[in-house]
Formats: structure tokens, C-alpha cells, sequence
């Protein structure tokens, strides 16, 4: 985030903000943020998904969610002896954990494509 600041911080529109006299929050909320929003929902997300796998992989370990609770890496971890017998009970939750982390990338991606949308015009 800091080097899209950065960079925007630098860019023509916000010396013309300078220049006409705003104050620094209003050109931080009003003409930065809206710059820089597309870039900190895709890391927004990026960051989410790498929780949802630090979740997962720790319940895989036993480190995580205990019993009773559930937990899809507890669940992958669990099944994973039994794959022979009952490959369901390990490819739906690894299913889930994939879907859930897919899921939140391309939400990710078409809320950086709606906030670079509404900046354009």
C-alpha cells in the first residue's frame, strides 16, 4: 500500500489539489483513497486467503480448531487415512477451503474492477 501511495502521492491531480489551497485530509480522503482503493481491496483479499489457509494448514497439524468444533483442515486431516474407503469425507472440505479462497480472489478482483470503474469517470 504504501509504494501505490507513493506513487499516486506524486501523480499531477494531487499537486493540482496542493495548488488550489485543500487541506491534507481533504486531498488524503478525497483524492488519494479513492486512487489507491483498487489496490488495497486486491490486497485486502490476497491477505484473507492467506488467513484462510494459515487456518486451515494449522487445523491439518492439530494446532488449530479443536474437537468438537469443526474445521475443514481438521476435516482433510482426519479423512485422510480413510481415503481408500471414503474419498468424500477428504475431497469436500479441501473442496471448500479451495472454492471459499477462489471465491474471495475473484471478489477481490471485480470489486478492484468496480472501484477502478467509478474512479474513471
Amino acid at each position: 500500500m504504501r509504494s501505490v501511495v507513493l506513487t499516486v502521492k506524486t501523480m499531477g491531480f494531487v499537486e493540482a489539489s496542493r495548488t488550489q489551497g485543500e487541506s491534507l485530509p481533504w486531498i488524503l480522503y478525497r483524492v488519494i483513497l479513492p486512487s489507491v482503493t483498487p489496490a488495497l481491496t486486491v490486497e485486502a483479499a490476497l491477505r484473507f486467503s492467506y488467513a484462510i489457509f494459515l487456518v486451515a494448514s494449522l487445523g491439518f497439524l492439530g494446532i488449530g480448531v479443536q474437537p468438537p468444533k469443526p474445521d475443514w483442515g481438521l476435516m482433510v486431516s482426519e479423512a485422510r487415512h480413510d481415503v481408500t474407503q471414503t474419498p468424500w469425507a477428504m475431497y469436500f472440505p479441501a473442496a471448500a477451503i479451495a472454492i471459499l479462497v477462489i471465491g474471495v480472489n475473484l471478489m477481490g478482483d471485480g470489486l478492484k474492477r468496480l472501484f477502478q470503474g467509478s474512479s474513471d469517470g
